[in-house]
């Protein structure tokens, strides 16, 4: 069997995990004799945790990633634990017959620290000495707007990595144009891969008269955390106000103590169902599976929702969550709080308005995926 490498998945983010499944799922589908392995950049499963998957998962910290790197670091630093061995990284490197970057981090002058941005471009130059071709899988890739001081240093590295996969897919198409600035050919437009699993979800035997709530701790960016704290419970109030059940949950581990404090301040009636703690992809999608709709402000949390055929409400902070429902025809279900942190307080209304009727579009969410699917065709790509 051939090893494939998946950079970028991680169990840290359920968004980073679902991405790893469907990426091993696509690969399944075009190369049934591939061998996938997971290097992990944020190791979480050792042991006997590892084991449990159906692929590899090679473990390399960002303390490993830099000691391979430079040669000065690794005078300077001890190996650590929380890595597989140089060595089993090296022969990874020796052994790959291919290298699909899902990071979804992505490069980019908004909001990302430079060592993540080195840690996201270095792999990459490793697959290109062994010769190991590289897709960039659908992600936001850009701005490159850095600071003077960074333009210097990053923009020529920026460039190299740009040059080197044999296909860049964009996620938003504002990123083909920051893209095109290095790299005018072979870049091809395409959404989530997780939309584009060719694994489906769980089908749910009956709908609960219930809706979803998966909030993001991103919000309190923008307009804090006592009022994204009191929006949800007012979203909440709202649902159950209406004789349906408020399942509120994480979708990520810094979203839990979030999703805690909303809990604590609303009624705690039978009707508002907390399911606390770091749920499984499985967990997740079949909460999913069985509700009517989902408020989501997780991104992967909207495309979980829309991949099981869910009206979903979108509160979002991205150009990513405008492009997604873009592409669903149903921006009219979403509100950017970046663009309009002034407006907060109207979310609640527009919840309203949704759950009374947008509710009913299921099958046209379902059909219009089965058309993403096939115009997208990701898998002759791979």
């Amino acid at each position: 069997m051939s090893k494939v490498i998946i950079f970028g998945g991680n169990f840290r983010n359920k968004g980073a995990e679902a991405l790893t499944y469907s990426m091993v799922n696509l690969i399944k589908e075009k190369h049934a004799d591939a061998e996938p392995v997971l290097l992990d950049l944020f190791p979480s499963k050792y042991g006997e945790a590892k084991r449990q998957y159906g692929f590899e998962i090679v473990n390399m910290h960002v303390r490993t990633l830099y000691r391979l790197q430079f040669g000065l670091i690794r005078l300077l630093s001890r190996p650590t634990s929380k890595s597989d061995s140089e060595r089993d990284i090296r022969k990874l490197f020796d052994e790959a017959t291919a290298f699909y970057d899902i990071s979804g981090y992505g490069i980019s002058s908004h909001n990302q620290q430079l060592i993540w941005t080195l840690a996201t471009i270095y792999p990459v130059f490793w697959a290109k000495k062994h010769d190991i071709p590289v897709f960039l899988m659908p992600q936001s890739i850009g701005p490159f707007n850095f600071s003077a001081v960074k333009s210097v240093f990053l923009r020529p590295l920026v460039a190299r990595y740009l040059s080197i996969p044999q296909i860049v897919f964009v996620r938003e198409s504002m990123c083909r144009l920051f893209v095109s600035e290095f790299r005018p050919n072979n870049v091809v437009d395409s959404p989530d891969i997780v939309l584009l699993d060719p694994q489906e979800g769980p089908e749910a035997a009956e709908t609960e008269h219930a809706i979803a709530v998966i909030p993001n701790l991103q919000l309190v960016n923008f307009v804090g955390r006592e009022r994204v704290i009191q929006l949800y419970v007012r979203i909440i109030n709202l649902i159950t106000s209406t004789n349906r059940k408020a399942i509120l949950f994480a979708h990520a581990v810094c979203d839990i103590q979030l999703c805690r404090d909303i809990y604590e301040n609303t009624s705690k009636s039978e009707n508002v169902v907390f399911r606390d703690g770091d749920l499984s992809i499985d967990e997740t999608k079949t909460i999913i599976s069985k509700v009517e709709g989902v408020v989501s402000s997780r991104y992967h949390g909207v495309v979980h929702s829309l991949k099981a055929g869910k009206p979903v409400f979108v509160i979002g902070w991205a150009e990513k969550y405008n492009a997604l429902m873009q592409l669903f025809g149903m921006t009219n279900c979403l509100f950017d709080v970046s663009k309009s942190p002034d407006r907060f307080e109207i979310i609640p209304n527009l919840v309203s308005k949704w759950l009374s009727t947008d509710l009913n579009k299921g099958n046209y969410i379902k059909s219009k995926l089965k058309e993403i699917i096939v115009k997208v065709n990701i898998i002759k790509y791979l």
